[in-house]
């Protein structure tokens, strides 16, 4: 059974070859043909960076994977560079608009790392500003006040770690807290006027007799 199934692979991979090799190429559209050479460009970066693999990739089979993934074959790609190639203009624009996409990618992708390294450095700045500070224990809130408590404002003011502390503020008068005063007289009350009938009933009869 496996030695059938074997021999059934091994028939239609070699159909699909043949299929492959006895068919015309095609050219690759606009688009296709910038994804490839957007992977194409991103291949060559790589072995830029990696020169000891660059005598262990032959140009064909290197590019050969990226070609495959679109559909298409060296053939193909060669026939498409020919056709492109007669309309320079043309051409021209394609490869433009690969760059520009390469260069907005890269853009965004070093606006990132460096956000992510303010974000780190941040991050680590008050790390050590926290590690590095004095530590102080308050057994109430009164005691982290510097100065006594009986003043008449109250005021926050951010430290040199952007931390909010209490800070005492230059009173124009102090608390003395509550007293007992005895007086020998009492004060007089205003007395109010008692309100007199008579000259309202008195009023009330002028008012008729006119």
């Amino acid at each position: 059974m496996k030695k059938a199934l074997k021999i059934v692979l091994l028939l239609v991979i070699m159909a699909s070859l043949l299929l492959s090799c006895g068919r015309s190429a095609r050219v690759i559209p606009v688009r296709k043909m910038e994804r490839i050479y957007r992977e194409m460009l991103l291949a060559d970066q790589w072995l830029a960076k990696n020169p000891d693999k660059r005598n262990m990739a032959d140009t064909t089979w290197f590019y050969e994977p990226i070609f495959e993934r679109y559909g298409y074959t060296l053939k193909d790609y060669q026939k498409s560079v020919d056709r492109y190639l007669n309309d320079p203009k043309r051409y021209a624009e394609m490869v433009a608009r690969v760059e520009k996409d390469l260069r907005k990618e890269l853009w965004n992708l070093n606006a990132k790392i460096s956000q992510e390294d303010k974000l780190r450095h941040l991050a680590d700045s008050v790390y050590n500003a926290r590690k590095n500070s004095a530590t102080r224990v308050f057994n109430s809130f009164l005691d982290a006040f510097d100065t006594d408590f009986r003043i008449d404002t109250i005021h926050f003011e951010k430290d040199t770690l952007g931390v909010y502390v209490p800070v005492p503020v230059i009173e124009d008068t102090v608390v003395q807290g509550p007293a007992l005063t005895v007086r020998d007289t009492t004060p007089n009350r205003v007395q109010k006027e008692p309100f007199r009938k008579l000259n309202l009933i008195k009023l009330q009869e002028d008012l008729v007799v006119e």
